[in-house]
């Protein structure tokens, strides 16, 4: 008998994402369909219904323990763009399932987060983007979006986070940040690409998906 297929709008896709994570022996759920997620105010139907992805989400998890052996202290979500945003609500409304989230192309949407546990973050942004812009904002669609940095600074502080972070030029146009003095062992990282728009990050510079994956290895839950 194999897994059902689950029924949800959703934007973006989790191919890469997948194909890393099978490789490295763990069990993906990948959604992939049309429409929306709602993530808090974005996006589409999905919002303005005001959809329960939470309770969609542990479904989900509760039909996949039906053929896999979960590993409680290892669950992980990921996105693009309104994907990323449902991660960072997952975070919000889920922290005592997922323990890391690496958002892409997205931003901290949802109202009023309030976790129970710290979550590590993986943030990566494009600095050019003009869909979900970095500065918050944003004109190509009817949603003001909130500055990237301030659903970035709401991790650091429930995390606990102290210090200065250590940060390095990975390529000339990548600068990558690391928060790692963190309660719980969680961190908050982030990748800025400075030319890059809303695109899926697709490039010979960087491996998005192999970047995820080592993330979240490297992140369980205490």
């Amino acid at each position: 008998m194999s897994p059902k297929a689950w029924t949800r709008p959703v934007s973006g896709s989790t191919t890469k994402r997948t194909l890393a994570a099978s490789a490295a022996g763990a069990a993906a759920c990948a959604a992939v369909g049309a429409e929306a997620w709602d993530a808090g105010g974005c996006c589409g139907i999905a919002a303005e219904e005001g959809v329960d992805e939470e309770a969609f989400i542990r479904g989900i998890m509760a039909d996949l323990e039906q053929y896999f052996i979960l590993d409680s202290k290892r669950i992980y979500a990921t996105g693009y763009s309104n994907g990323g945003m449902l991660s960072y609500r997952l975070a919000c409304e889920m922290s005592e399932v997922f323990a890391a989230i690496a958002p892409v192309s997205a931003a901290q949407f949802y109202e009023p987060c309030q976790p129970t546990q710290p979550v590590s973050i993986l943030h990566v942004h494009g600095l050019a983007d003009p869909i979900v812009p970095y500065e918050g904002g944003g004109e190509l669609l009817p949603v003001t979006f909130p500055p990237v940095e301030e659903g970035l600074q709401f991790w650091l502080d429930y995390n606990g986070c102290e210090g200065e972070p250590t940060q390095e030029q990975i390529w000339p146009s990548t600068t990558h940040t690391v928060y790692d003095a963190c309660q719980l062992n969680t961190s908050v990282e982030t990748y800025f690409l400075e030319y890059h728009n809303h695109d899926k990050l697709k490039t010979d510079t960087f491996r998005l998906a192999e970047v995820t994956w080592q993330f979240f290895l490297e992140h369980p839950k205490p």
